[in-house]
């Protein structure tokens, strides 16, 4: 299983960035690679729509939606279908480059209050649409 492969590697990230500063687009990109590997076949997303997701189309279909999710409780920043604004801060503060840091720290903030059902899924959906809405930064693996 890759769940715990991905685990070792996003607490690798973590740990490196609290030790030696912010990670590296290229680590990004990499980590984001695996969690897509992960997610995406759970979901039976087909590369192309995966490839949509990363460029910012969001998906209004179930599976697509739940694959946000799994993304996002992935990166440690959904748990229970609850978005997790105080981890999704230290995440930013510690683990991404300057250039992308207060971008994504206002747009968590902007989108700390958004409304929240019953479902994860869409729940993930709703705090991407923010997201993207308020980070021009903003993106998905």
């Amino acid at each position: 299983m890759k769940a715990p492969f991905i685990f070792v590697i996003f607490y690798f990230l973590t740990t490196y960035s609290t030790v030696h500063g912010a990670i590296t687009m290229e680590q990004i990109k990499a980590t984001g690679a695996l969690l897509r590997q992960s997610c995406q076949p759970r979901f039976k997303l087909t590369d192309a729509q995966a490839d949509e997701i990363s460029n910012g189309k969001l998906p209004d279909y179930k599976d697509g939606k739940c694959y946000l999710n799994c993304l996002m409780e992935m990166l440690g920043v959904v748990k229970k279908g609850k978005i997790q604004i105080d981890k999704a801060i230290k995440s930013a503060e510690t683990m991404l480059p300057p250039e992308l840091k207060d971008d994504f720290i206002k747009g968590i903030n902007a989108c700390k209050d958004i409304p929240l059902t019953k479902d994860p899924c869409e729940n993930a959906y709703v705090g991407a649409k923010c997201s993207i809405e308020n980070n021009p930064k903003f993106f998905l693996p």
